[in-house]
């Protein structure tokens, strides 16, 4: 059975939709399925550095499905929101077609075999299905995410300590208001210097960090699992980093920095997570002290957020990859 994964990455796009569709062909390949990926150049170092497959494609059009005919893929994982709904149409007409989705705000049914969206607010987004043989995984219990997540051993916090991450990047200079903001606190603070970060954006923070009492910059990681379990808090954009940090059983204090994290601020809000709200919005000047109003009622909050928390294993890719080889072997 080979698979092949439509995707692409880059700036303007960001990483999330190829490094998903990396965890999903590592459990497939647990399930004896290989994999080739279609992607534009910019995903074609991340994609090596998996040992898979790469042809280059850099739009979305009639000659790109040519390429895919030729690959002969028995099924299509298509992740990506540059695609107009004529492709997908074609992508469906010729193969079996898995389709990631987050918003259902891109196209107007469900096209697809499957479509999967491991968001914690899926199962709010009604759906329109084009065919009665759509099946949908929806929901944490299928959140496609990296490997690293998939066997947690447990990870009893020793100091207090504050984590602060805009990201890859800090496209609106938010890191050192942050920064500044929390200056004074008499606590371990971390903050996450992405890839995406500007040569200027960091010597600034340097200089700001060195200013002040125990902050360390921790550039580029290539994870933040280890730095999310020392951290008391976690300050973080409401994408997936989020979730890792509900998945490592730690408390998030988020804010949104996009249109598409607005819908998981909202309902994480109403499970009792503390949401700064839109990054324009944010009062900096109330930060510390609703930091240590934070971590006075730690214990208490992280009882009451067991509920969430349970919903967050980070098996959801060995889940989703088992759901397609099954839902493909019936056809």
């Amino acid at each position: 059975m080979k698979f092949l994964f439509r995707t692409n990455a880059g700036k303007g796009i960001g990483f999330g939709h190829l490094f998903r569709c990396l965890s999903l062909a590592t459990a497939l390949k647990q399930c004896g399925v290989g994999s080739v990926f279609l992607a534009n150049t910019e995903a074609k170092s991340k994609i090596a550095e998996y040992g898979l497959d790469f042809v280059c494609s850099e739009t979305f059009d009639y000659k790109d499905l040519e390429k895919i005919k030729t690959i002969e893929p028995e099924v299509v994982v298509f992740d990506s929101y540059l695609a107009d709904l004529s492709y997908i149409e074609e992508l469906a007409r010729e193969q079996f077609l898995v389709h990631f989705d987050d918003n259902n705000d891109v196209y107007p049914e469900v096209i697809a075999d499957i479509l999967i969206n491991g968001n914690i607010h899926a199962k709010d987004l009604h759906y329109i299905r084009k065919k009665n043989g759509t099946r949908f995984l929806l929901g944490p219990k299928y959140l496609v995410m990296k490997s690293e997540y998939w066997n947690l051993e447990s990870s009893d916090l020793s100091e207090r300590s504050l984590l602060i991450t805009t990201g890859g990047a800090d496209l609106f200079d938010l890191m050192p208001r942050f920064l500044e903001a929390f200056g004074k606190l008499s606590l371990k603070k971390r903050v996450i210097v992405g890839p995406g970060f500007s040569e200027s954006q960091i010597r600034k923070l340097g200089m700001l960090s060195d200013s002040l009492e125990d902050c360390e910059l921790i550039h580029r990681p290539s994870s933040l699992k280890e730095h999310i379990a020392q951290a008391s808090i976690v300050v973080s954009a409401s994408g997936s980093t989020t979730y890792e940090i509900l998945t490592m059983k730690r408390l998030p204090v988020i804010f949104t920095l996009a249109d598409n994290q607005r819908l998981i601020a909202e309902k994480l809000e109403s499970f009792g997570i503390t949401n700064l709200g839109w990054y324009e919005n944010i009062d900096f000047e109330k930060l510390p002290e609703l930091i240590l109003q934070e971590i006075s009622i730690k214990d208490s909050k992280e009882k009451r957020l067991s509920p969430l928390f349970t919903q967050f294993d980070g098996r959801g890719a060995l889940r989703t990859a088992k759901a397609i080889v099954d839902e493909v072997s019936k056809r």
